[in-house]
């Protein structure tokens, strides 16, 4: 009797055990429910303060080399130049300093090679989005949230099952959940996100079906 893809998927997922299973949901959790609404506000905020950029005395849309911002207004972090205007395959010399646009402006935040972003989209990856939401300056009362998620996240990415006890576990989905409820959502939007991730909490903990 010939054995269908059905019956090798349920096996599959018979065989794996509570580590892994709460592994695979945690990574459901950042890349398919945390990481689209992150996206949203990132959208919505950037372009905000985007616009207070390009006002006077910071004009950062007009920036050169010698009249530049080299942090966040009120911020220790330092803007990644290399990350826009193609400046990572020039000489530091010939970078253009001029940020054209939100997107632009959310890649000052990222390494080179984390910044392959064409908007707040799919192409922005969770590391990305939890990157710039830890040190932009329109999220900043969520910033300490952020970086800790974005520690879940690096844990994650490892693939050490034996770490995703119950209490790790708990820990992740719960800081998730906390990100979500203090951002600017709509609140209907909020609500559902809140509810998908306490769904998928419970999926980590029982069979699938």
């Amino acid at each position: 009797m010939a054995t269908s893809a059905a019956d090798v998927s349920n096996s599959s997922l018979e065989t794996i055990s509570d580590e892994e299973r709460r592994w695979m949901v945690v990574g459901i959790c950042l890349t398919k429910v945390l990481t689209p609404a992150l996206r949203v506000l990132l959208a919505d905020k950037m372009p905000e303060w985007y616009e207070s950029l390009r006002q006077s005395p910071y004009e950062i849309d007009k920036q050169t080399s010698t009249k530049h911002l080299k942090k966040p207004p009120h911020s220790k972090f330092n803007f990644n130049y290399k990350s826009i205007n193609n400046n990572s395959s020039k000489d530091k010399a010939c970078y253009d300093y001029a940020v054209k646009d939100p997107i632009s402006l959310a890649m000052l935040f990222l390494q080179p090679h984390m910044a392959k972003c064409n908007g707040f989209d799919e192409s922005m990856d969770t590391s990305a989005v939890l990157t710039i939401v830890a040190q932009a300056q329109p999220f900043v009362e969520v910033s300490g949230i952020a970086k800790t998620i974005r520690d879940v996240r690096n844990e994650w990415a490892h693939c050490n099952f034996s770490h995703w006890t119950d209490a790790n576990y708990q820990a992740a989905l719960e800081i998730m959940k906390d990100l979500i409820g203090k951002i600017d959502l709509v609140e209907a939007v909020k609500t559902k996100i809140l509810g998908d991730l306490d769904d998928w909490r419970q999926k980590g903990i029982s069979d699938f079906t």
